[in-house]
This record gives C-alpha cells, structure tokens and sequence, in this order.
C-alpha cells in the first residue's frame, strides 16, 4: 500500500478527486460508487479495532468539542464501540464521570494499537467497574 505522505503523489490524487466531488463532477452513480468503496474501507477499519486499542474521534459528532478527544477502547458492539475518553478532554464538561461514550464505526480512528498495561482499581472509572461486574454476575449464571 503506498504511503500517503505530504506532498506525495498519493496526497495530490486526493486533492484532486476532494476537488472533482465537491464540483459535481462524480454527480452521478460514479458518487454513490466511490461513498459505498468508502464505507467498506471504513468496514474494514473498523473490524481491526479490539478492545484495548486507542483511538481519536473524528467526523461531524455532537457536541462539537468531543471531535479531536482521544480514548480508549473499552467495549464493541456490531457497529459501534464504547471509549474511555481520556479526561482532559471531558473535564468539566456534561460527559464527564458518565462512562464509556459509544461512537459509530465511521467516526473515530485508531491511533495506537492495544497496550499491555496492568490497571489498578484507581484506572477504572465507577461505569466501567460497574458494567465489569455486571458481565462476571451473568457469566457466573452461565457456569451452572
């Protein structure tokens, strides 16, 4: 895969094709064609991300500030996964103390690959511990 590096090749390609969608100039089913072939490629990126992984959160999200915030994967769902935002970017803020925040597959990035890291209870925030102990409580009842 070639690297897509500032004043590349690669780079100037983008910017051409960034020019000719916003002109219209993909005003057909060629639009349609290039947004599905993005959505697959985002798929695909989405299925490479695990639990533990660390990742920015990108797109048009609301509330605005979250966009740029950086976290923690904590949990993945069918298409969508739930992050540990890192707390400067929530502090003082209506998310703050809240939990895990859950964003759709096509609005983050990954930005570092899982850490092995050994957490102490002070790491946890109270949701996580709470939804923790919840999954051991139904795991527990599965054992029998």
């Amino acid at each position: 895969m070639p690297s897509f590096k500032e004043g590349s090749a690669l780079e100037d390609l983008y910017e051409t094709i960034m020019e000719h969608v916003h002109q219209g100039s993909f005003d057909d089913e060629r639009l349609h064609k290039l947004a599905e072939r993005v959505k697959d490629r985002q798929w695909k990126l989405y299925q490479q991300v695990q639990i533990g992984d660390r990742i920015r959160v990108i797109g048009n999200m609301s509330p605005k500030y979250i966009v740029g915030a950086t976290g923690t994967v904590v949990a993945k769902f069918k298409e969508k996964i739930e992050v540990d935002i890192e707390p400067e970017f929530i502090k003082g803020r209506r998310f703050e103390g809240k939990g895990p925040l859950g964003f759709p597959f096509t609005n983050f990035i990954k930005i570092g690959d899982k850490q092995p890291t050994t957490l102490t209870a002070e790491d946890i925030s109270p949701a996580t511990k709470n939804l923790q102990d919840r999954i051991n409580k139904f795991l527990e009842t599965q054992d029998g």
